[in-house]
């Protein structure tokens, strides 16, 4: 329907004859006519439908008159702007004068010519009409404004609401954009509501809300009915209400809602209602987009892996800064061949053949801007662009050189003589993100009834514009590219207005006119956020574009730029996303309370999940077997790069590189934290082969060293125990002095070996799979020496040399790491100190805290290095050592395992004065306190102790029954169970490993007959856990001693302990 057609007149004449020859003549020209015989009942009309286009009055009119008329609608705002054709059989100059002072837009006088009167009020009409359309452009144009300028999407939600406010000289504007969780619609931004009111969230089946929804069309609620329970009538009456649906690509978004309190909405207001309706939609998807693509983009220019797309020509259209890094530049790498960093050390020809298939991954060799080579692990993905326009290839590259390496070790560790080459590598081609071509050029060419219109959008690397889109030229004729500094098109770019080219001086070589003669030709600039895109050009052949043309085409020209950027990123934003869905690493954002907002496909694998984790706190994952509470306090920090352990959905500990880091959101909705994960499993189990193979050579060397120092402890033990026993037999008495002296001798002796062989074990044992936890440099080292001193003690007495080893341990905070792993990294270290002393000599160790730094150093007096030495110190299997049986691979895994834990390794050395190497590691927030031993005081308690070794059995039944305790003894799982059947006791003491039924058995089936303490004792201790041992309540190990023993007895039975 043409506006001529759709628009409305109200024809206010007493003389029905007259009237009806005016309705007549009207609703032939296809306009809708309502009459009214006076003036009140004309405002009556307004007031039950105010969307009039014109009004034709007769100033004689009973009652009210037409004079009076014109004064009340212009002092009416709504209705001022209404055109009035005054039809009065008062023909004086007097009375025409009067009133089109008074303010009418035209003036006739009866009798009139019907051909007159058509076309006075077609003028008025269009004039109207015009004036809407304007109103129209002008408020999609301060929504297109108000997109490019907010600064984040709530913002932008609030600046909406005030143009709608505006636009429609409303009371209240809301706008409710979808909850699908919880379907319903909650408010987002509102205006004109109360102080104190704020609108409620609406549920999707409510009245006109789900019929807009539904319908997709604006519905109106007028008068009476506007009480029936809508969603903002429910603390206010409004006497209209209009409710519009958000729709972006067919599906609902959200609904917008207008509202007056006194004034009734046209139902012309639909109309606009619908127009400003979807370009807000548009303005709100574009900037969910682009917050969008911004944190997607912070994701891939913060992950771990490096990060390439490419057009198909492989020259790289994006690269993260990973990739950069990777391949050590510093400059930008746009318009550069990725595979120009292929190395030559491979077939190239043969892998780029394997690369074109659709996907691949693979090893490669990538080369260095330095020259160096650098394994990686590529995978390639090959796919169509979203926006049609051709192939493109995304290529994620994961750095596998420390992997390598590790591999490498275990290759010469098991083989001696052959070292790992890296597979043959991959190619890649990806396609570059084009913007999309808009069909922008029909739409500019019917509304500025032109012959051509063409888009060009800038294309930065030939400082050029380029043709993307055009309507209207010859077949055969394409509009050329356009040098930046090109007459028209310059001056519209720099002064960001539009430009207009008439008559001849359109032939001055403007860009349009190359090929063909244009008698007028507009350059308007495309620019977004301040900055041109493009330019937008329309021309006319014979016709002259008016003066006025430029506000309409800059208009025009700012919608299509935010039309044409929304389209580029949403394109940029499903790239993005396809890259961090395909990418290998588990990629998580979480809120500020760790509850996770998205989370790839690569970490829902990761931890075995097959549903969403969207809500759940990722910190949830985190095993138990590390030191939560220290690390969750370290990873709050703004950035942290470092091991952990993560536990599956079913109870397998996974190790992975965690790298996190916070941020304020876009949209200023507080903090995120993005959270990258890789897998390093294969690095754990390729590590855990090095260190292996390192123990068994080390056990050698230290089993010696164990048994001398053995031996010593137990000579004193033993002779003691022959001459007690030998003095004893022949009743002689011994003196209360001396007898106090051996039993303390014996007990020295004892204990040290037991501590001895402890230490041996826990060094020799598999370990368990262990995250970070709080550890004290200290402890470490005093262990260390402790389990390796009788090893350097023997050597040194075999050749006749001496080493002094001197501990200065300075208050220092706790670090962040397994254990087992720093101790291993120092024993590296300090058998290197050790053997640079051939001669002896002195081994200083230094613990202290420096500048929230925990800081171990080790120096020798040895033969030092020389700057050579120095410089290749750390590399992996370079040895000084080889004759002597070294593998050069020492400092180089403890340097791997320092810097594991964020910490830094450093060496300074001079020949024949010695080495230091200096060790430093992050603290954490807080030192985890240390549980005192005590030994408590229990109530007597009736105790089983069930132990097939009579000697052990023996000393319990003494322990227990020197502390008034009641013991029952068992030499097997059936005796014990026979006991208990018989005898009322409060705790089990039984052993693991038993003849015919383990102590696990045994708690199995005592908690069967009735809920009873237990406590197994073994020295199997460090291998149990909850999962292997459910039905024991606490384990200890063996050997243990009486106050080890008592503090257990009471943290099982706390209620039993007497007060101190």
């Amino acid at each position: 329907m043409s506006p001529t057609q759709a628009a409305r007149i109200l024809v206010v004449e007493d003389n029905a004859d007259t009237a009806a020859l005016l309705r007549d003549l009207l609703e032939g020209e296809g306009y809708e006519v309502e009459t009214a015989v006076t003036g009140e009942a004309a405002f009556e009309a307004l007031a039950a439908a105010p969307d009039i286009d014109l009004m034709v009055l007769d100033l004689m009119l009973p009652g009210m008159s037409g004079y009076e008329v014109i004064e009340r609608l212009r002092a009416q705002a709504e209705l001022s702007d209404l055109p009035i054709l005054v039809l009065s059989a008062l023909g004086s100059a007097s009375a025409r004068v009067r009133g089109l002072r008074e303010g009418a837009d035209d003036y006739m006088t009866k009798p009139f010519l019907p051909e007159e009167i058509v076309a006075r009020a077609r003028t008025l009409v269009t004039r109207r009409l015009l004036a809407r359309r304007t109103g129209e452009l002008e408020a999609l144009s301060r929504i297109a404004q108000a997109a490019l300028t907010a600064p984040s999407p709530e913002l932008l939600l609030f600046r909406l609401v005030e143009i709608v406010v505006e636009v429609f000289n409303a009371d209240v504007a809301v706008i409710y954009m979808l909850d699908e969780a919880r379907a319903e619609l909650r408010p987002r931004a509102a205006v004109g509501l109360p102080p104190g009111v704020e609108p409620a969230p609406i549920p999707m089946g409510v009245g006109a809300v789900a019929t807009a929804i539904a319908t997709r069309e604006p519905v109106l609620i007028s008068d009476g009915a506007a009480g029936a329970g809508e969603p903002l009538t429910r603390r206010e009456a409004f006497r209209s209400v209009m409710v519009a649906p958000l729709v972006v690509a067919g599906s609902p978004i959200g609904v917008l809602e207008v509202a007056c309190r006194t004034r009734r909405l046209g139902g012309r207001a639909d109309r606009l209602l619908r127009i400003v309706a979807d370009r807000a939609a548009v303005a709100i998807e574009h900037a969910r987009l682009e917050n969008e693509a911004r944190e997607l983009a912070d994701v891939v220019r913060r992950i771990g892996e490096g990060v390439v797309v490419a057009d198909g020509d492989d020259r790289i259209v994006f690269a993260n800064r990973a990739f950069h890094e990777m391949i050590g530049a510093s400059d930008s790498l746009v318009g550069v061949r990725w595979t120009d960093f292929l190395a030559g050390a491979q077939d190239v020809a043969a892998l780029t053949a394997q690369m074109r298939a659709p996907s691949f991954q693979g090893e490669v060799l990538l080369l260095t801007r330095a020259g160096d080579p650098r394994p990686v692990l590529a995978t390639l993905s090959a796919a169509e662009r979203h926006d049609g326009g051709g192939i493109q290839r995304i290529g994620v590259f994961r750095d596998i050189s420390r992997e390598h390496e590790l591999r490498f070790r275990v290759i010469r560790e098991q083989k001696f003589r052959t070292l790992g080459s890296l597979a043959a590598g991959v190619a890649h081609n990806i396609n570059n993100r084009l913007t999309p071509v808009l069909g922008w050029t029909e739409m500019l060419q019917e509304v500025f009834n032109a012959d051509v219109a063409v888009i060009y959008m800038l294309d930065e690397a030939r400082a050029e514009l380029r043709p993307r889109a055009a309507v209207g030229l010859p077949p055969g004729v394409e509009p050329a590219p356009i040098p930046m500094g090109v007459g028209a098109v310059a001056t519209a770019i720099a002064t960001r207005e539009p430009v207009l080219i008439s008559d001849g001086a359109a032939g001055a070589g403007e860009p349009l006119t190359r090929r063909e003669a244009f008698r007028s030709v507009m350059v308007a600039p495309l620019v977004v956020a301040g900055s041109p895109i493009g330019v937008l050009e329309v021309a006319c052949r014979t016709r002259r574009l008016g003066g006025r043309a430029d506000r309409l085409l800059r208009i025009v020209a700012d919608r299509a730029a935010v039309a044409i950027e929304h389209a580029r990123l949403e394109n940029e934003a499903r790239e993005l996303a396809d890259v961090v869905r395909r990418i290998g690493e588990g990629v998580v954002v979480a809120d500020g309370d760790d509850r996770i907002v998205f989370a790839n496909r690569a970490f829902h694998e990761m931890i075995g999940a097959s549903d969403s984790l969207v809500g759940v706190r990722w910190t949830d994952f985190l095993a138990g077997a590390q030191d939560v509470a220290a690390l969750t306090a370290q990873m709050r920090a703004p950035s942290f790069q470092g091991e952990v352990l993560l536990l599956t959905r079913a109870g397998d500990p996974r190790p992975v590189l965690a790298t996190l880091s916070a941020a304020e959101r876009h949209d200023g909705g507080g903090i995120q934290r993005i959270g990258v994960f890789r897998d390093i499993s294969r690095e754990h189990e390729l590590r855990f082969r090095v260190i292996r193979e390192q123990k068994f050579r080390t056990l050698g060397s230290l089993a010696a060293g164990v048994a001398h120092n053995i031996n010593n402890r137990l000579t004193p033990v033993l002779g003691w125990t022959e001459m007690l026993q030998e003095r004893l037999n022949a009743d002689e008495a011994i003196a209360g002095d001396e007898l106090k002296h051996a039993l303390t001798v014996i007990h020295q002796g004892a204990s040290d070996s037991v501590e001895t062989v402890r230490r041996l074990q826990e060094y020799s044992r598999p370990a368990r799979v262990k995250g970070p936890e709080a550890v004290q440099l200290r402890d470490v080292l005093e262990q260390l020496l402790a389990l390796t001193r009788p090893q350097w003690d023997n050597e040194a007495a075999r050749r006749g040399i001496r080493y002094e080893i001197d501990l200065k341990a300075d208050p220092a905070p706790a670090v962040l790491a397994v254990a087992s792993e720093v101790r291993e990294a120092l024993l590296n270290i300090l058998e290197n100190a050790l053997t640079a002393m051939p001669q002896g000599g002195r081994l200083t160790l230094h613990v202290r805290g420096e500048d929230e730094r925990a800081i171990v150093s080790i120096s020798d007096t040895g033969k030092g290095m020389n700057p050579e030495v120095q410089r290749l110190a750390f590399e992996p299997f370079f040895t000084t050592r080889s004759t002597e049986g070294g593998t050069g691979l020492g400092l180089s895994l403890a340097q791997e395992i320092v810097q594991r834990y964020r910490g830094t390794i450093s060496l300074s050395s001079a020949e024949g004065v010695g080495t230091t190497f200096t060790l430093s590691f992050p603290s954490i927030t807080a030192e985890a306190a240390r549980t005192p031993a005590f030994l408590p005081t229990l109530e007597p308690l009736r105790i089983l102790a069930v132990e097939d070794e009579p000697e052990v059995l023996d000393v319990l039944r003494a322990m227990l029954s020197a502390a008034g305790h009641t013991v029952f003894t068992a030499a097997s799982g059936r005796e014990a169970l026979e006991l208990f059947e018989h005898e009322t006791v409060d705790l089990v003491l039984t052993d693991l490993g038993m003849p015919g039924m383990t102590g696990l058995a045994l708690a199995e089936q005592l908690k069967r007959q009735r809920a009873i303490p237990i406590l197994l004792l073994t020295g199997w201790a460090d291998e149990l856990d909850a999962a292997t041992a459910p039905s024991v309540d606490m384990v200890v190990a063996k050997p243990f001693t009486r106050e080890r023993l008592f503090e257990a007895l009471a943290r099982t039975l706390p209620d039993r302990v007497r007060p101190a």
